[in-house]
């Protein structure tokens, strides 16, 4: 019972501030952000694709190995391969360096991929984004739906330590600044998630052949996303400035 009311009162506080938020009128709408992430995206697709190829084989081939050894009776290698994949998830966050850049108009460069295992920012990257597996664990053991919610709070925490900005914040701090960042955001953050659920059916019907589109249009909006609640100067949002954020009809997050 009293796991109840605390989510329920943690439920009514989310969408207060999100609510809020919206009504405030200070932040881009979703189909903005898609918006814009497509013009960043034009012209650079290729580059992109194969950032997300290469990302995509390094990440995933521990995980291929550790479940073709563990189906084999292995134990103790597949645990040896999920300890390499741990220890290569600094890659994902040079991939998010690659569409944070396009988002800043820069000029594209492959060697950021491998960003995070650099400039003394590895073992940074690598033990911020344990604990805050840990955290989301540990709120999922109370209940799923708040350990979504916190997973939501912290989804941030993998572009702050991609951003120069924020390179003197310890692990935990990244993490904290990740929740307030999205403090008032969550909603609208899964709002802009699940605007792709079309897309992910094309994926399936394509057996997989979309996500050479879909994937960097995804990450793109993500990174638009970023800036957006990290907060920008007012030219990247004059598109939208000036206008009800709530006057668009529900069926913008579909574009």
């Amino acid at each position: 019972m009293i796991i109840e009311l605390k989510f329920d009162i943690l439920f009514i506080e989310i969408s207060w501030k999100d609510r809020c938020n919206l009504q405030g009128g200070s932040k881009m709408r979703n189909s903005d952000l898609k918006r814009t992430a497509k013009e960043k995206l034009s012209g650079n697709f290729l580059t992109v694709i194969l950032a997300m190829i290469i990302v995509g084989i390094v990440s995933g081939f521990p995980s291929t190995i550790t479940q073709s050894v563990a189906r084999g009776g292995s134990t103790e290698l597949s645990y040896v391969f999920s300890l390499v994949g741990i220890l290569l998830i600094p890659i994902q966050i040079g991939y998010l360096r690659i569409h944070m850049d396009l988002s800043e108009s820069k000029t594209l460069d492959l060697e950021r991929i491998f960003s995070g295992f650099i400039d003394g920012k590895y073992k940074k990257n690598v033990i911020t984004m344990f604990v805050m597996g840990v955290f989301v664990f540990l709120w999922t053991l109370l209940l799923i739906i708040p350990g979504i919610v916190k997973a939501f709070a912290y989804a941030m925490t993998p572009y702050i330590l991609a951003d120069p900005d924020f390179d003197d914040l310890s692990p935990t701090e990244a993490i904290t600044k990740s929740r307030e960042m999205m403090d008032g955001n969550k909603l609208r953050y899964f709002f802009l998630g699940l605007s792709f659920i079309l897309w992910i059916f094309v994926i399936i019907i394509t057996l997989g052949i979309a996500t050479l589109y879909v994937g960097p249009y995804m990450q793109q909006t993500m990174a638009e996303f970023y800036f957006d609640v990290k907060g920008v100067p007012q030219s990247r949002t004059s598109a939208s400035s000036g206008m009800d954020p709530l006057s668009r009809k529900d069926d913008e997050y579909y574009d």
